[in-house]
């Protein structure tokens, strides 16, 4: 008779889902069955090995989450509707302390390289070669900036960007200069400018550059309308030069 019970309680103990309760009595946690192993915590059907609804997970004091090789983040459409895609997976390949104080290191690996969003657009992306985007998703160069920059010696005084090559995308250019109807500014004129001002018409004064910075591409585009303008001066100047020699020689 005693076997015959505890056989039919081992047969109980396998068949029935595992439950983790509350000191309360109430269930937050259980097993889908034994074959699975799958763990809930607030709630009755675990879909996942371990399956947390409606709260957080908080890791106090020294604590270590280890990921395997080609560990993934992923999500679908049949739990977030407004996905335009079936299913979308990010991989992630650890998350790294130095041995130095108050340190960490974040490594993070994608298919198509890197992006950092902002509720719901991206505003930096890093591509697979090494490309940086700021503002653009599709960085053409190692640093591919679409929009303002701003590098001030109020933050840092050794404030330095180094590059072998700055490109700055900037429209219309100084072109202008050589149409025909524009109106070319007298010699005496800017003379009379430059002894009241001590700074070129249309260039801001030195003090006006230290206090409020400098717009590297609108700058360069007002010194190239200056060469322009001064190509002018002395193509006319030549002109004038073969009259008079003209004129001497006769």
């Amino acid at each position: 008779m005693k076997k015959h019970f505890f056989s039919a309680a081992i047969f109980a103990s396998l068949s029935l889902t595992g439950q983790i309760y509350t000191p309360t009595g109430g269930i937050s946690g259980t097993t889908s069955n034994p074959t699975t192993g799958n763990i809930a915590i607030g709630h009755n059907t675990p879909l996942r090995k371990l399956h947390i609804a409606n709260g957080d997970m908080y890791m106090d004091g020294p604590a270590v989450i280890n990921f395997g090789d080609d560990a993934r983040f992923t999500v679908s459409n049949t739990i977030i509707p407004s996905l335009s895609i079936p299913s979308y997976s990010m991989a992630q390949y650890g998350i790294a302390a130095p041995t130095t104080s108050y340190s960490a290191e974040l490594w993070v690996s994608g298919n198509d390289g890197i992006q950092f969003f902002t509720r719901s657009a991206p505003k930096m992306t890093i591509l697979n070669d090494g490309n940086v985007g700021i503002g653009t998703i599709s960085p053409q160069y190692k640093l591919d900036v679409n929009g303002k920059a701003s590098f001030s010696n109020n933050v840092r005084v050794d404030a330095k960007l180094e590059a072998k090559e700055i490109k700055v995308t900037l429209t219309p250019t100084a072109d202008f200069v050589f149409e025909e109807k524009y109106n070319l500014p007298k010699l005496e004129d800017v003379e009379k400018h430059i002894k009241e001002k001590k700074h070129l018409p249309e260039i801001a004064s030195a003090k006006e550059m230290e206090k409020e910075g400098v717009n590297v591409g609108e700058f360069q585009i007002k010194l190239l309308q200056k060469i322009e303008e001064l190509t002018l001066y002395t193509i006319e100047q030549n002109k004038r030069i073969k009259e008079l020699e003209s004129k001497i020689n006769k």
